[in-house]
């Protein structure tokens, strides 16, 4: 395995180049030891602070196209979509959260509703609702007998038999179906985060309406840039009445066009930036209404 590092202590990473933070290297007898090799250096990568590509690599080399060596330059847009990585990672962080809580992690209080019945539940059976960006995500369990870090589980209407691990004080280690990821798992005061190979993510407890609601009021009042970039385009203006799924503003982030689209029927109270700007990760690009519900 051979790390060539991209960044050193003092660097400034700007938008004009790609954000290069290390480029990983392995060998091996043949083309399967080379990836298993592969494999096991992307689990062990620690980046914190930034985004990284990290899943979207161990998910390409888990790929049987990929790993048979038959990828194409289509290979990405062909057999990984952006919804079907951000569905794989949400479930890895699902999962580590429901270990995280069956092996006794501190990470609430006996007042959370998902610990009211103790972390083994009668029977071995335990379910974990949580929601994200006010979407329920519901995991359930049922302990393997004679097993107490191996548990078979159901989430997003796929089973798996996952077996876990506590590093103390605050990581658990999840395997299923052939491989292995860490998670740092961090009590929040409605929820919990999960951080998994590069990625953050927000879960409240499903009880908590009022979190709930409050976390989807403030994704309503704008669409926000999924990274630094340049605007490229800006196809609205204040006032305008828009549908859920029309591009409004177009970016040009790490050589690549990225449209933002309308998540609902709505109305443009505010654009934010101009074409030629450049715009900061997270910043509210454009203030949308949404339509009343009819």
């Amino acid at each position: 395995m051979r790390n060539d590092i991209g960044t050193y202590a003092g660097d400034e990473i700007s938008t004009y180049y790609d954000p290069l933070l290390g480029k990983l290297l392995t060998w091996g007898q043949d083309r399967a030891q080379a990836l298993r090799r592969m494999d096991r250096a992307l689990t062990a990568y620690r980046v914190e602070g930034v985004h990284t590509n990290l899943p979207l690599l161990r998910a390409i080399i888990a790929h049987p196209v990929f790993r048979s060596g038959e990828a194409t330059t289509e290979f990405l847009d062909l057999h990984l979509s952006a919804e079907a990585l951000a569905l794989a990672a949400s479930e890895a962080a699902i999962i580590s959260a429901f270990g995280a809580l069956a092996l006794g992690m501190d990470v609430g209080s006996s007042a959370d509703p998902w610990l009211i019945s103790g972390p083994h539940r009668a029977g071995g059976r335990m379910v974990l609702a949580l929601r994200s960006d006010a979407s329920p995500q519901v995991i359930e369990g049922q302990r393997v007998a004679g097993s107490a870090g191996e548990w078979r589980v159901s989430v997003q209407g796929r089973e798996k038999r996952v077996r876990f691990s506590l590093v103390p004080p605050n990581h658990v280690i999840a395997e299923a179906d052939g491989r292995a990821w860490p998670a740092e798992i961090t009590r929040t005061a409605s929820g919990v985060t999960v951080t998994t190979s590069g990625k953050t993510f927000t879960f409240e407890w499903a009880a908590g309406e009022r979190h709930a609601a409050h976390a989807e009021s403030h994704r309503q009042r704008g669409l926000t840039a999924p990274m630094p970039g340049l605007v490229l385009k800006v196809l609205v203006r204040a006032g305008e009445k828009v549908r859920a799924h029309q591009t409004l503003i177009v970016l040009e982030a790490m050589k690549m066009e990225h449209n933002i689209e309308a998540p609902y029927d709505g109305t443009v109270k505010k654009v934010n930036y101009a074409e030629g700007g450049r715009v900061a990760e997270s910043a509210v690009l454009i203030e949308l209404e949404q339509d009343a519900a009819k």
